[in-house]
């Protein structure tokens, strides 16, 4: 969930990010954003990212599930950054910590994804 109550949905198998806006009417606004080409062009990856988490910059981030790279998602664009190595199930979910960063604990990867 973003600051401004915005749901991002990252992408499995599709190239877009689902974004979904809340609001009092019976259906909610919801919205497209693509991923980077590379991540786009990646489709032997079924489940590329992992949930997100709120960053204390405001932006949503994504850590490595199946990808090679994590997802930063913020109003009107996503991205794609880091070079990851490859496996499959490597992070969790992110989670935020006092110092501002967000840590992905290991499934199969052998340390921990600090974004």
């Amino acid at each position: 969930v973003t600051s401004g109550g915005a749901i991002c949905c990252p992408p499995d198998g599709a190239g877009e990010v689902l974004v979904v806006e809340p609001s009092s009417s019976p259906l909610p606004h919801t919205s497209m954003l693509s991923c980077p080409d590379d991540a786009q062009r990646d489709t032997s990856r079924m489940s590329r990212w992992t949930r997100g988490a709120l960053g204390s910059d405001g932006r949503v981030y994504c850590g490595a599930l199946d990808g090679h790279s994590a997802l930063c998602v913020e109003p009107g664009r996503a991205s794609a950054f880091g070079e990851l190595p490859e496996g499959r199930s490597k992070w969790s979910d992110p989670e935020l910590a006092g110092d501002g960063r967000l840590y992905c604990a290991p499934f199969t990867a052998t340390s921990v994804l600090v974004i």
